[in-house]
Protein backbone atom coordinates (compact mmCIF):
# COMPACT_ATOMS: atom_id res chain seq x y z
CA UNK A 1 0.00 0.00 0.00
CA UNK A 2 1.34 3.42 -0.91
CA UNK A 3 1.75 6.07 1.76
CA UNK A 4 0.42 8.82 -0.52
CA UNK A 5 -2.71 9.39 1.56
CA UNK A 6 -1.08 9.40 4.97
CA UNK A 7 -0.73 12.56 6.98
CA UNK A 8 2.96 13.50 7.38
CA UNK A 9 4.25 12.75 10.90
CA UNK A 10 5.10 16.43 11.53
CA UNK A 11 1.38 17.25 11.24
CA UNK A 12 0.50 14.91 14.14
CA UNK A 13 1.62 17.44 16.74
CA UNK A 14 -1.28 17.23 19.19
CA UNK A 15 -1.30 14.64 21.95
CA UNK A 16 -4.74 13.50 23.01
CA UNK A 17 -6.24 10.85 25.20
CA UNK A 18 -8.80 8.61 23.56
CA UNK A 19 -11.46 7.88 26.15
CA UNK A 20 -14.34 5.42 26.26
CA UNK A 21 -17.49 5.37 28.33
CA UNK A 22 -16.90 3.12 31.34
CA UNK A 23 -20.61 2.77 32.03
CA UNK A 24 -22.08 2.86 35.52
CA UNK A 25 -22.83 6.56 35.28
CA UNK A 26 -24.33 8.50 38.18
CA UNK A 27 -27.04 11.14 38.29
CA UNK A 28 -26.46 14.75 39.30
CA UNK A 29 -28.81 16.95 41.35
CA UNK A 30 -30.85 17.82 38.24
CA UNK A 31 -31.37 14.17 37.37
CA UNK A 32 -29.05 14.14 34.36
CA UNK A 33 -26.71 11.21 33.90
CA UNK A 34 -22.98 11.84 34.21
CA UNK A 35 -20.77 9.30 32.47
CA UNK A 36 -17.53 7.86 33.77
CA UNK A 37 -14.78 7.95 31.15
CA UNK A 38 -11.65 5.80 31.08
CA UNK A 39 -8.47 6.50 29.12
CA UNK A 40 -7.84 3.90 26.42
CA UNK A 41 -4.71 5.35 24.83
CA UNK A 42 -2.57 8.45 24.45
CA UNK A 43 -2.20 9.18 20.75
CA UNK A 44 -0.47 11.73 18.53
CA UNK A 45 -3.00 13.30 16.19
CA UNK A 46 -3.90 16.39 14.19
CA UNK A 47 -6.77 18.62 15.29
CA UNK A 48 -8.06 21.06 12.71
CA UNK A 49 -10.98 23.46 13.14
CA UNK A 50 -13.29 23.39 10.14
CA UNK A 51 -14.35 26.50 8.29
CA UNK A 52 -15.92 27.55 5.03
CA UNK A 53 -16.56 24.87 2.46
CA UNK A 54 -14.92 22.16 4.60
CA UNK A 55 -17.47 22.88 7.33
CA UNK A 56 -20.43 22.70 4.94
CA UNK A 57 -19.25 19.38 3.51
CA UNK A 58 -18.54 17.95 6.98
CA UNK A 59 -21.97 18.94 8.24
CA UNK A 60 -23.55 16.74 5.58
CA UNK A 61 -22.04 13.80 7.49
CA UNK A 62 -22.33 15.14 11.04
CA UNK A 63 -24.56 18.16 11.64
CA UNK A 64 -22.64 19.47 14.68
CA UNK A 65 -19.14 19.05 13.23
CA UNK A 66 -16.67 21.76 14.20
CA UNK A 67 -13.30 19.93 14.20
CA UNK A 68 -11.55 17.26 12.19
CA UNK A 69 -9.23 14.93 14.12
CA UNK A 70 -6.81 12.68 12.23
CA UNK A 71 -4.66 9.94 13.76
CA UNK A 72 -2.90 6.80 12.60
CA UNK A 73 -5.12 3.77 12.11
CA UNK A 74 -6.43 2.26 15.31
CA UNK A 75 -9.09 -0.42 15.20
CA UNK A 76 -12.23 0.07 17.23
CA UNK A 77 -12.64 3.86 17.31
CA UNK A 78 -16.37 4.60 17.26
CA UNK A 79 -18.73 7.42 18.12
CA UNK A 80 -18.91 6.02 21.67
CA UNK A 81 -15.41 7.43 22.25
CA UNK A 82 -14.23 10.97 22.82
CA UNK A 83 -10.94 12.91 22.81
CA UNK A 84 -9.48 14.77 25.77
CA UNK A 85 -6.85 17.38 24.87
CA UNK A 86 -5.65 18.84 28.19
CA UNK A 87 -9.19 19.37 29.41
CA UNK A 88 -10.76 20.22 26.04
CA UNK A 89 -13.33 17.54 25.23
CA UNK A 90 -14.12 16.62 21.62
CA UNK A 91 -17.03 14.21 21.15
CA UNK A 92 -16.73 12.04 18.05
CA UNK A 93 -19.74 12.20 15.76
CA UNK A 94 -18.44 10.51 12.60
CA UNK A 95 -15.53 8.12 11.99
CA UNK A 96 -14.07 7.61 8.51
CA UNK A 97 -11.83 4.54 8.65
CA UNK A 98 -13.28 2.69 5.69
CA UNK A 99 -10.73 -0.03 5.04
CA UNK A 100 -7.79 2.39 4.75
CA UNK A 101 -5.54 0.98 7.47
CA UNK A 102 -3.48 4.16 7.31
CA UNK A 103 -5.33 7.10 8.87
CA UNK A 104 -8.57 7.55 10.79
CA UNK A 105 -10.44 10.79 10.20
CA UNK A 106 -13.10 11.87 12.68
CA UNK A 107 -15.56 14.74 12.76
CA UNK A 108 -16.02 16.08 16.28
CA UNK A 109 -17.79 18.77 18.25
CA UNK A 110 -16.39 20.44 21.35
CA UNK A 111 -18.22 19.80 24.57
CA UNK A 112 -17.96 21.09 28.09
CA UNK A 113 -15.66 18.96 30.27
CA UNK A 114 -17.39 16.51 32.59
CA UNK A 115 -16.24 14.30 35.42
Amino acid sequence: MADCCRVPPKMLRHIGRLQSDAGAGTFDTLGQETNNWTNEATIHCMVKPLSGQELEIARQLYAQAAYEVVCRYRAGITTRHRWNFSGRILNIGYVDDFDTRSDVRMLCKEDAPTA
